[in-house]
């Protein structure tokens, strides 16, 4: 169900007045088709897309090549349902674009926050007793552009988990992204009846040096786009 503010059509004021001055919200858009229980969600950071990069993806692009411009589509949806893949959907035709495997139990929470580079974090808690850490930013500006979901059934769509953390001793029920001093942190808890805080910038910082090490051991120059497709 996507809500928003306001007054529902052929309501009255009384029945605004009835909640005692609170607010209502209002059912914008009713979804349905799915065949398990949705656990939790969250719409992903809007990554930012080259002007022409994709046909139509853009709003208000300039003519000039490299010109970087937010999209008009929306933002993509990572969920999770009652299963161990972590999903993202294109919330303009609620095609699922991107299923990623990883954990062993169902994901019971999920959290998304921009990363110090612009990229599309999520964090998710699972059964598993763990939690992870993935980039989904290749996932979210695939929707954004308008090509996710071209080839009809759901990929990685270049997303990936890049850290786990374990040290739960029973399902991770709970997950939060934030900021300290500028630099990205997540918690976690759940039945172990604990709340562990996780340095995500280690995190990021461990898998950018591999990343690296990685290219170095392939002779690619990341930097290169004639190397880097």
């Amino acid at each position: 169900l996507f809500y928003g503010s306001g007054k529902s059509h052929g309501a009255s004021d009384a029945d605004s007045d009835a909640g005692g001055g609170v607010g209502s919200l209002v059912i914008e858009r009713e979804l349905i088709g799915n065949t398990d229980e949705i656990i939790s969600a969250a719409f992903l950071p809007m990554p930012e897309i080259e002007a022409g990069g994709g046909a139509g993806a853009a709003a208000g692009a300039g003519a000039g090549s490299g010109e970087k411009t937010s999209s008009a589509r929306p933002s993509a949806l990572a969920v999770a349902t009652n299963s161990a893949l972590l999903r993202v959907f294109d919330p303009s035709t609620m095609a699922c674009t991107a299923a990623l495997s990883g954990h062993s139990g169902a994901i019971l929470s999920l959290d998304a926050a921009t990363g110090p580079k612009g990229e599309a974090l999520v964090m998710t808690g699972s059964r598993d007793h763990t939690v992870r850490l993935w980039d989904l930013t290749p996932a979210a500006a695939a929707v954004a552009a308008g090509r996710a979901g071209r080839g009809g059934a759901a990929t990685t769509a270049g997303a990936r988990c890049i850290a786990v953390g374990m040290g739960h001793v029973g399902a991770v029920a709970a997950v939060a992204l934030a900021k300290r001093n500028g630099a990205p942190l997540a918690i976690s808890g759940g039945a172990d009846k604990v709340a562990r805080v996780w340095d995500i910038a280690a995190a990021l910082r461990a898998f950018a040096a591999a990343s690296l090490e990685a290219f170095a051991a392939a002779g690619v120059d990341p930097d290169d786009d004639d190397d880097v497709t």
